[in-house]
């Protein structure tokens, strides 16, 4: 079996393939990634792409956003090296052209159907191919994305199959559906399996080992708390209905107007009961599933490997709620505005809380021959999946 000898600790025994998770977590180097990119600098290329946008009629969006991926790539560093992101403004224009022919050609057999039989229901069969093309969409532009990526010269790559990943896409979709949500831990495991096992850095495959049943638990809990906040939405309903029911027998035995009804209606006690009841559980559902993402994010990290080196996640539930409160207030208070203030504070969040463990000084590492994907996640951008933002 394989052996790690990356720290003194282990020069003189043997450590089997199953240790090696245990061992790297517990002794191997730490190494903090740091993220150093400049607010001010972040807003002066998003308003040039704003300005730039307007002119070309949206054009120069394609050579605007590689220009701020290299920016955020250069400003993100690993042992004192810094990333590098080699996408261009044309790969990103040429792929949304070709993904605008496939959305077209996908199409197009359903409108011809539509205009044959306008009021027929057999033409939505051609509608079928489009439950791919989410998933095939979102996987061509990970893999895109990565093997534009690059560290001390080597580059990032994402290997598999984007059909392979739609089935296991929809097929998870379909079973968290039949399960009632009750199996969406698997469901993200497998699927962030898929994409972790096909990743490589240069001949460095990556491999994922984190598994659905470590977060059932932690699944279940919020689950059946979102699920008692949703009971109180119903009875907060019907209070309110109660309420509104009130004000129109008043309206009705009475003799009283419109408004002094409505008097009566703001005014019963029931009716602020019935707005605490629907309010109060749509301002915690998103904290309360935050408990999950965090527990998700931890097992996604932590059980994630590159040969012999090791990642951990540090994040905290609190930290995320404060990080996504945050953002919210400064996207409303902003009136959007604020968005690059968002941004920055999501890579420095990630840096702050991801850490390296295992021992980076190695010229082991070669770059591999295979070819760099050119599909430049043209239908990602089709399907308005991208923010446009990065």
């Amino acid at each position: 079996m394989s052996t790690i000898a990356t720290d003194q600790v282990f020069m003189g025994r043997q450590v089997t393939e199953e240790a090696q998770p245990d061992e790297i977590r517990r002794h191997l180097t730490t190494h903090r990634i740091a993220y150093d990119g400049q607010t001010g600098q972040v807003y002066k290329i998003w308003l040039l792409n704003i300005v730039m946008n307007i002119f070309t009629l949206g054009i120069y969006s394609f050579w605007g956003k590689t220009r701020l991926r290299q920016y955020v790539a250069g400003a993100f560093k690993l042992n004192k090296d810094r990333f590098e992101y080699t996408g261009t403004g044309k790969e990103l224009f040429v792929g949304f052209l070709k993904g605008m022919l496939i959305f077209f050609v996908l199409y197009l057999p359903f409108m011809v159907a539509s205009f044959i039989a306008p009021d027929a229901v057999w033409p939505l069969v051609f509608l079928i191919p489009f439950f791919y093309v989410l998933p095939v969409a979102l996987y061509s532009a990970w893999r895109y994305r990565i093997s534009r990526i690059q560290w001390r010269g080597v580059r990032f790559e994402l290997d598999g199959s984007v059909m392979k990943y739609a089935g296991i896409f929809l097929w998870r979709w379909l079973i968290n559906i039949i399960s009632l949500g009750i199996l969406i831990p698997y469901s993200d495991i497998r699927m962030y399996q898929y994409i972790a096992d096909n990743a490589y850095y240069g001949d460095i495959a990556f491999r994922f080992e984190g598994h659905g049943k470590n977060l059932m638990a932690i699944h279940l809990a919020t689950y059946s708390i979102i699920i008692g906040l949703f009971i109180f939405v119903f009875y907060g309903l019907q209070l309110m209905a109660a309420s509104f029911v009130t004000a129109q027998m008043a309206i009705g035995q009475q003799d009283l107007s419109f408004d002094e009804a409505l008097v009566i209606f703001f005014s019963n006690a029931s009716f602020f009961a019935a707005l605490t009841c629907i309010i109060v559980p749509f301002i915690l559902l998103p904290m309360i599933r935050l408990i999950y993402k965090t527990a998700l994010i931890h097992e996604i990290t932590n059980h994630l490997y590159a040969g012999e080196i090791g990642f951990k996640s540090t994040i905290t539930t609190f930290a995320l709620i404060k990080l996504k409160l945050g953002n919210f207030l400064i996207l409303i208070l902003t009136l959007g505005l604020g968005l690059p203030v968002i941004m920055q504070r999501n890579l420095r969040f990630f840096a702050q809380h991801t850490q390296v463990k295992g021992n980076l000084e190695t010229s082991s590492i070669k770059q591999t021959a295979s070819r760099k994907p050119a599909d430049a996640e043209g239908l990602h951008t089709v399907m308005g999946l991208d923010s446009g933002f990065i």
